[in-house]
């Protein structure tokens, strides 16, 4: 049996990360976005702000990429931030370059869109957790808010509030309508995500 030649795993890695990067970029940019649907995470807060304020989506969410990064360094250390500092700087990349894509996959079929957005979107971010990387987004804010204000507070627990309170924003922002097709999406998001970590033997409900 021959020996795992180390060389291999940073391609390997990268290999996982640029697939995993491509398809969420496609999610949002190809369903998410152009279907006017919301999720939780930096993406939900930057399309919230985009539609507030008027400036495209992928600026915000490259602004609040490095803002995460950069709060997680000075609170939580260099060894949290090397894990997100890829995905912080790339990622937001990647999304613009697809944001210049005029697609819309689901041709606005809200539950499709929902549905779709979450299987591939999932599939994306579990390829880039499978290799052990992060793109940074609330479970860094969540680590942030546990150990400076709410260290008797899980951080799944406030992770889970931040993206609540995301859908309750767009509530406001959209309509219930929209909230509402944002927690199917959340919901399949999460299950596409543990498929990829955990195998098909994952229950799905």
């Amino acid at each position: 049996m021959t020996a795992k030649n180390p060389k291999r795993k940073p391609i390997v890695d990268m290999i996982y990360v640029l697939a995993g990067m491509s398809l969420l970029a496609f999610a949002i940019s190809a369903i998410l976005e152009p279907n006017r649907l919301i999720t939780g995470g930096i993406t939900g807060i930057s399309l919230i702000l985009a539609r507030v304020s008027g400036i495209p989506y992928t600026w915000l969410y490259y602004i609040l990429s490095l803002a995460t990064l950069l709060a997680t360094f000075l609170f939580l250390g260099k060894r949290e931030a090397q894990k997100i500092i890829l995905l912080s700087i790339l990622f937001p990349l990647v999304l613009l370059g697809f944001s210049f894509i005029d697609f819309n996959l689901t041709r606005n079929d809200l539950f499709l869109a929902s549905v779709y957005y979450g299987v591939v979107g999932g599939l994306g971010v579990g390829l880039i957790l499978k290799r052990g990387y992060s793109s940074g987004g609330t479970d860094s804010i969540g680590k942030i808010v546990h150990k400076r204000l709410y260290p008797f507070i899980s951080i799944s627990l406030i992770i889970t509030t931040i993206d609540v309170l995301i859908v309750i924003a767009s509530m406001l922002i959209y309509d219930l309508k929209i909230a509402l097709y944002a927690l199917i999406t959340q919901f399949v998001f999460l299950k596409s995500i543990e498929v990829v970590l955990y195998g098909l033997g994952t229950n799905l409900i």
